[in-house]
């Protein structure tokens, strides 16, 4: 126990966050592996134009399912690996997962979370029953959302603070990811900027600039 007590403390902000991204793609793994005849009835329809993406029909493809970010990126990484659907909804669902697991943990960094409500908060979503028990074994879009807005989230905490274009565009591109993937986002995408207007420490003209530039 001391042991891992050292090696943690001697470990730096960026490298645990590193550290706990790892454990969460070694979770992703080993959660697909186990679980991966789980499939659920949404997935037999991302499945389905999948592959009809895969062999380039693409207008059946989206008839068959007109939010089609998902479908896209399981056909095009089917075709272009020759892995099958399922296995390239895997490998995709592994990358969205250890994502989703480094932008919390970003999150939680840059809200001043110290080292163990960093590490406590990872693990309170690693042993989620519903995220790491049920959702994750069953390649939904919810994982694409998920590690999008996530990272949507960790951008505009930047900006928020330091008002770099390079933030506010990678801010907008994730979030717009992430409408991809549920349009649900779009009410994050269209309202979280309002609260630039909030922030009581610029002036009202550095507010608007601010929202301008964000939009």
């Amino acid at each position: 126990m001391n042991k891992i007590k050292n090696f943690l403390e001697n470990l730096n902000d960026h490298q645990l966050i590193l550290g706990l991204s790892l454990l969460g793609f070694l979770l992703a793994v080993l959660g697909n592996y186990f679980q991966h005849d789980w499939i659920n009835v949404d997935s037999l329809l991302y499945f389905e134009s999948a592959r009809l993406i895969s062999i380039g029909e693409w207008k059946q493809a989206i008839a068959i399912y007109n939010w089609p970010l998902y479908s896209t990126l399981i056909g095009l990484l089917s075709r272009a690996t020759a892995l099958s659907i399922q296995h390239s909804a895997q490998v995709w669902n592994i990358i969205f997962f250890t994502v989703t697991v480094f932008s919390l943990s970003k999150i939680i960094y840059l809200a001043g979370g110290k080292r163990l409500t960093l590490i406590c908060g990872v693990f309170l979503l690693l042993s989620s029953s519903y995220i790491s028990g049920s959702a994750l074994p069953m390649l939904l879009r919810d994982q694409g959302f998920w590690a999008a807005f996530l990272t949507s989230i960790s951008f505009f905490i930047r900006f928020y603070r330091n008002q770099k274009f390079s933030d506010g565009l990678l801010w907008q591109i994730s979030a717009i990811i992430a409408t991809l993937f549920r349009i649900e986002a779009i009410t994050y995408l269209l309202l979280l900027p309002t609260l630039l207007l909030l922030n009581e420490k610029f002036s009202w003209h550095e507010r608007s600039k601010f929202f301008i530039k964000i939009n």
